[in-house]
């Protein structure tokens, strides 16, 4: 079975930027300074984005197991039996796991989406023309990590874990919660004032300090110029500001 790495799925998701605020009268005014100044944060930052890496792969190994372990247990159920056992059977794991928003489960040619929640969908819901379950058809026997996007329940933004069960006929999908992002966030940190946030590569915000979870920042200049040179060097509110893309 082919199996990425949880670096390689994520990262390409979500780009690191660590902005560093500086006084207008401190190192920038002398050239050399500021040279060295760039390549320490360089340095610095690439660190920093290993602790990240390192963060995320250790809270996925549980969620990734989990569908991974439900998708080689779980058939195609057609009975109204088999239905209900699946419900209990999803409800059952997808509670022993904390932080997890749903276990879910789907087959081909069955538009219900069994799930370990009571959810209330419309009545058009169609659990095979979702994203995940045609994502995960298509690498059958891989895991697959879904783009973040908004929660059609909660409004939050989630994003999912999903895999082929073993007959190849469905599809386990975990819903995970972005919140653990607001753990590691604030704890990264460079200089007095550095920090780190985190957007997608279609410019929605996943976390920063004063910019809300799921704002676009695409329509801005200075994203459009920050994706195209990795680095940024600008003045704001009397402060020079030095941002670093690292993915």
């Amino acid at each position: 079975m082919k199996k990425q790495s949880i670096k390689g799925r994520l990262v390409i998701v979500i780009a690191i930027a660590f902005t560093l605020l500086i006084s207008l009268s401190s190192i920038f005014t002398i050239k050399s300074f500021k040279n060295e100044f760039k390549e320490t944060m360089q340095v610095e930052t690439s660190n920093k984005v290993q602790l990240l890496n390192d963060f995320i792969e250790n809270h996925l190994k549980t969620p990734i197991n989990l569908v991974e372990s439900t998708a080689s247990k779980v058939t195609k159920v057609t009975t109204e039996e088999e239905k209900v056992a699946l419900q209990e059977q999803l409800k059952l794991i997808g509670g022993s796991v904390e932080g997890i928003l749903g276990l879910h489960a789907a087959f081909d040619g069955d538009r219900i989406l069994y799930s370990s929640e009571n959810l209330q969908l419309k009545s058009d819901y169609n659990a095979n023309t979702r994203d995940w379950y045609i994502e995960a058809k298509k690498k059958s026997g891989e895991i697959v990590i879904t783009a973040p996007y908004v929660d059609a329940l909660t409004g939050n933004l989630i994003f999912g874990i999903s895999k082929t069960t073993s007959d190849g006929d469905g599809v386990v999908t975990l819903d995970v919660s972005l919140d653990f992002l607001k753990e590691i966030l604030p704890k990264i940190t460079i200089g007095k004032q550095g920090y780190a946030f985190v957007f997608d590569q279609q410019g929605t915000v996943l976390y920063h300090p004063s910019i809300e979870q799921g704002q676009s920042i695409m329509d801005d200049d200075m994203y459009s110029r920050f994706m195209e040179e990795q680095q940024l060097e600008y003045d704001k509110d009397g402060e020079k500001h030095f941002t670093q893309l690292s993915q």
